[in-house]
């Protein structure tokens, strides 16, 4: 059956479910089709680790609303990033946005495709809280596993105070585990975080 498309309001069940700190919502959408009433689960996988072209997507809709749909670059700002790429649209709105540096340099190069680091993801949801000139100051060594050498020891901790991510472990000591997949969920609750969103 062609569903073709979904009206433009939809209209959505929520049921809570509790993963750890916070609440996954299943959706599902009800449409009537030739008196039939169809019914559509979208599924979130918040399990699921994001990589760092879905962050893209993710982030810059966070930024500029969820009906935004990037321009087309006009040219390759990423080696690793072929405007060919469905994401590159994406990854080069987040640079122009000035929420990214990159994963490297000479040649500048995004890593579309790997997984997302909990400690690269206090840098997206900083900026996104506070602006792209938010400074991080200068860490205290909140976490175990966390070296104050570290690049990401400043955002990682500032995130954590501002509430944007809670720590990996609190027992018997604290540890964020900079390391570790940005899951969806996690993804998600921090952007309730730093938009300050209301949850249903």
């Amino acid at each position: 059956m062609n569903l073709g498309r979904l009206p433009h309001r939809q209209h959505f069940k929520m049921s809570p479910q509790s993963i750890g700190h916070m609440s996954i919502s299943k959706l599902s959408i009800k449409r009537d089709i030739s008196r039939d009433a169809v019914l559509i689960l979208l599924i979130y996988c918040p399990d699921t680790a994001m990589t760092r072209a879905e962050s893209a997507v993710f982030v810059e809709r966070g930024i500029h609303g969820e009906g935004h749909m990037p321009e087309t670059p006009p040219a390759q700002v990423f080696d690793d990033v072929p405007l060919s790429e469905w994401f590159a649209k994406w990854a080069t709105g987040l640079w122009n946005d000035g929420y990214t540096a990159g994963c490297g340099v000479n040649p500048l190069v995004y890593c579309p495709l790997q997984e997302h680091t909990r400690g690269e993801g206090t840098v997206f949801f900083l900026r996104l809280s506070h602006g792209t000139e938010y400074v991080s100051p200068d860490p205290i060594g909140i976490f175990v596993d966390v070296n104050l050498d570290s690049w990401g020891a400043k955002w990682i901790e500032a995130a954590y105070q501002a509430g944007l991510i809670p720590a990996c472990e609190t027992s018997p000591e604290l540890k964020f585990c900079p390391s570790n997949p940005l899951d969806r969920a996690m993804a998600a609750y921090m952007m309730v975080q730093a938009k300050g969103l209301s949850v249903p």
